[in-house]
């Protein structure tokens, strides 16, 4: 071997005695576990409850949670439909109350169409058969003179009421077309100069020469004339004045007074159907209504400022396509 060491070329390192039990055995013969030497290994052991019912353990909680989804569910859907019929229930409480307003509104229209129609009637009626009796040319022309206002009064009030009905009904005809408002304005003007009262101005202020807008001429005079007609009623002094101006996407029209005002209370009932600011002004408390559902109708706002004592000052907005401008 030529002196070579073979101790060093292969070394032997002892490893762990094991000891192999049968565990069936171990468990016949009560043998505690825990005094097994080190290293024991157990055959025949049975498997751990969880191995041995893994899969049915498994299958059973996917079915404990299909059970939970379900229920959730379940919860959800009969949330959702008390949630439904709630919501329904209160709809047609809404309805019903409504329905019921609406019943109201409409007695209450009825039984004031009948006093206003009446009130001019009567006068028409009791002094044209006083007429035939009069004197002289003098009384008989004061007794036309009374006729002839209050058939004005009758034909407005059943014309306000047809259009009122129109707009309910959404029947109101709106034919839109190319307008020079500056000349509506004037044509307004030129109409109310001789029914504003001795000593008031009606003043003007239009920004342009002409101003054409594509819109509907005859309901947007009508709404402005309302607002003319309402400023003489209740302008004793002073002056009323009346225009536009241009604002984003369209025009804004006022009709400003320097009559008796309206008191804060009264404001909210300003565009409601037959209310009366004024028991003794003449009127049959349509005409601003009226201009609320034609403004509405198309597109724009509508407002009142206003201070007892002061005047007012009646607004609304027009959207509208400015087709010239001539300043």
């Amino acid at each position: 071997s030529k002196g070579i060491d073979n101790s060093r070329k292969f070394q032997i390192t002892p490893s762990e005695p094991k000891y192999y039990i049968n565990y069936k055995m171990l468990l016949k013969s009560n043998i505690d576990q825990s005094r097994l030497p080190l290293h024991t290994v157990l055959y025949n052991k049975e498997p751990s409850f969880l191995k041995t019912y893994f899969w049915q353990l498994f299958v059973g909680v996917l079915i404990i949670l299909g059970i939970i989804i379900i229920l959730i569910l379940r919860m959800l859907y009969y949330k959702r439909i008390t949630t439904v019929k709630a919501h329904m229930m209160e709809e047609q409480k809404i309805l019903r109350e409504k329905a019921d307003e609406s019943n109201r509104l409409k007695s209450a229209f009825l039984a004031n169409m009948s006093h206003e129609i009446r009130t001019p009637l009567n006068a028409i009626v009791g002094f044209s058969s006083q007429l035939a009796y009069a004197d002289d040319k003098e009384e008989a022309h004061t007794y036309m003179k009374i006729i002839e206002t209050n058939n004005a009064l009758l034909l407005q009030l059943i014309s306000d009421i047809l259009d009122l009905s129109k707009i309910e009904s959404g029947q109101l005809d709106f034919h839109y077309s190319e307008t020079d408002i500056v000349q509506v304005c004037r044509n307004l003007e030129q109409e109310y100069l001789p029914k504003i009262k001795e000593g008031i101005s009606l003043q003007c202020e239009f920004p342009d020469k002409k101003c054409i807008i594509y819109t509907e001429r005859h309901r947007l005079a009508q709404a402005i004339s309302n607002f003319l007609s309402n400023a003489a009623k209740f302008t004793e002094k002073g002056y009323i004045c009346f225009g536009y101006e241009h604002i984003t996407d369209g025009l804004h029209f006022f009709v400003k007074d320097t009559g008796k005002g309206i008191a804060d209370e009264n404001l909210p009932k300003v565009f409601a159907r037959f209310e009366k600011i004024d028991d003794f002004t003449p009127g049959n408390g349509l005409g601003m209504s009226i201009c609320k559902g034609i403004i509405e109708k198309m597109d724009g706002e509508i407002g009142v400022k206003s201070e007892l004592g002061k005047g007012s000052i009646f607004w609304f907005t027009l959207p509208c396509k400015i087709i010239s401008v001539e300043k």
